[in-house]
């Protein structure tokens, strides 16, 4: 069996990566 393992890193704010999460980076208020 293959084991899968995956990783998602980001930089000083974890706000970010719950936004990548749950799929909504894209909206206006997270973009740069």
């Amino acid at each position: 069996m293959a084991k899968i393992v995956g990783g998602m890193t980001t930089s000083h704010v974890p706000a970010i990566g719950g936004a990548m999460a749950k799929g909504i980076q894209n909206e206006p208020y997270w973009k740069p």
